[in-house]
């Protein structure tokens, strides 16, 4: 990192700056374009991710590229999770992708209308 180097500005900038040095998020980056960038009718992205640092970082790239992107987390009441999945699994929603924290839901969140691409995160 550069102490001299002018901060970010655009989203070009930013999303540079948050994949030079992570190989999982170029690959997000390629994923993102081969399944939810160019909108195919009815499919959405289902991202698992454990570690919340790396949801967030994969959220606020995914926002830069206008994606419409959610994180279901341990924080989200129980009615803001059911309408999260319900607006999810809605095929005219424009919710895009939704990050489902591993450790959210032990026995399933029902995600299996949405017709999703999934797309587990590994460490």
């Amino acid at each position: 990192m550069n102490p001299d180097a002018e901060p970010a500005t655009t989203c070009q900038e930013i999303l540079r700056g948050l994949c030079t040095s992570s190989s999982k998020h170029c690959g997000l980056l390629k994923y993102m374009a081969k399944h939810t960038l160019p909108r195919r009718k009815k499919e959405k992205l289902l991202i698992v991710e454990n570690v919340p640092l790396s949801a967030w970082v994969t959220e606020t790239i995914l926002k830069h590229l206008y994606i419409r992107v959610e994180t279901l987390h341990a924080g989200l009441t129980t009615e803001e999770r059911d309408k999260l999945i319900e607006r999810f699994n809605d095929a005219d929603s424009d919710l895009q992708a939704l990050i489902l924290m591993y450790g959210v839901f032990s026995q399933g969140a029902n995600l299996h209308h949405a017709f999703t691409v999934p797309l587990p995160c590994r460490l």
